[in-house]
């Protein structure tokens, strides 16, 4: 929301637009940006891709998406019990601040692109073309996956998002990545009483990127025989009934019926050139990026 602050304070009053501010993005950032647009009584639209909360709608059921109190423009810091919150519980609250606020989101409108013209940028979206002083782009990274390159990774098996463990019984699962995604997905995956058959397959030789609880939960599957785990490995093919897998020191073969593919997301780097945002970056890493 500071973002939000600072682009109304340098608002001249001179800009004839329809909006103060467009917001681009309905996750946490661009929620706490419109709030403190509806704090600053400031003209502003949110646009959203898919539905409230972005990328947060689309994780698992019963995830947990929050550990530590946050807090917003208007309602105050969220409290919640046990410093803990399940991303239906997030969303259900962010539903009451929609209520409570008269927050408006036009979800279901994909951000396309801009043009300044004049001290005014020109929006283009899915829905058509509307003008702003200011612009926050608040669209994070995780509606573009990263994926292994390789053919026939557009078979339908392959996925890279699980919603509903409970929909997927007496599969043939492989699943890839290292990280809290991945090892979540493989616990849900792999209860006992969907009678998966889950192997997990890990590039380098541990789960690096993977906080101690999940790292635990895992390594006590795989003691128990409910998963297979394959560390220093890599899909090289995927077939429709089964996958090429390359070990440290030969290939196999893997019956395999659905793969889930959590290997981090792409920066949406060339989109945001295209806009003509100059990216600031420090030892190889994107800090922040600002419209020139």
């Amino acid at each position: 929301y500071l973002a939000a602050s600072d682009a109304l304070q340098k608002t001249g009053p001179t800009s004839v637009s329809q909006y103060d501010i467009l917001i681009v993005g309905s996750g946490p950032a661009g929620l706490a940006a419109a709030l403190t647009a509806i704090a600053q009584k400031a003209t502003y639209l949110l646009v959203e891709q898919g539905t409230l909360g972005g990328s947060v709608a689309n994780y698992p059921r019963q995830k947990l998406v929050m550990s530590h109190p946050a807090e917003l423009p208007i309602v105050g810091k969220m409290k919640f019990r046990k410093n803990q919150i399940s991303k239906e519980e997030l969303m259900d609250y962010w539903q009451g601040i929609r209520k409570q606020t008269g927050l408006q989101i036009s979800e279901k409108v994909k951000f396309e692109s801009l043009e300044k013209k004049g001290g005014i940028f020109h929006v283009k979206t899915s829905t058509g073309e509307v003008t702003a002083r200011k612009v926050i782009l608040a669209m994070g990274v995780r509606g573009t996956p990263r994926k292994l390159g390789l053919p026939q990774e557009d078979l339908p098996k392959v996925t890279y998002n699980l919603l509903d463990a409970e929909q997927y019984v007496g599969q043939q699962i492989a699943i890839v990545g290292s990280g809290n995604s991945a090892l979540e997905a493989v616990q849900a995956l792999a209860q006992h009483q969907l009678k998966n058959k889950v192997t997990l397959i890990v590039v380098g030789p541990t789960f690096h990127r993977a906080n101690d609880t999940n790292t635990a939960k895992v390594n006590a599957l795989v003691k128990t025989g409910q998963v297979e785990v394959h560390y220093e490995s890599s899909v090289v093919e995927i077939k429709p009934d089964h996958l090429r897998v390359k070990l440290v020191d030969r290939e196999v073969q893997i019956d395999n019926n659905l793969l889930f593919v959590f290997i981090g997301a792409e920066m949406p780097t060339t989109f945001l050139l295209s806009l003509g945002v100059v990216l600031e970056k420090k030892f190889g890493e994107t800090l922040r990026a600002v419209n020139s």
